[in-house]
């Protein structure tokens, strides 16, 4: 809809993406990324690359209308459900509507 496509999200203040990596054959395979506050509430998530990249593309400048497109063609993720993922990362602190 109109408002998945014009709002505009940024990331919590001072919130990082940790990554646990093990070697493997093909050298550091990263198993693990976390989101967490490290201030404030000190929330934690274990996230998948796509949330990662929502995450990351949530500067407050682009509207998720256009990282919806970008995930699409990244990852095949359906446009509607990065709405769906946005909003969950809303309501848990680590993104804020803009």
């Amino acid at each position: 809809g109109a408002d998945v496509d014009t709002v505009r999200f940024r990331r919590a203040p001072g919130l990082v993406l940790e990554q646990v990596a093990e070697p493997g054959p093909e050298g550091w395979a990263v198993t693990t990324q976390r989101l967490r506050q490290p201030a404030g509430l000190r929330r934690s998530a274990e996230v998948d690359e796509v949330v990662a990249a929502l995450v990351a593309g949530c500067d407050g400048e682009r509207p998720l209308g256009e990282l919806a497109a970008v995930l699409r063609l990244a990852y095949g993720v359906d446009p509607d459900e990065v709405g769906t993922l946005a909003a969950g990362l809303a309501d848990r602190g680590f993104l804020i509507p803009y």
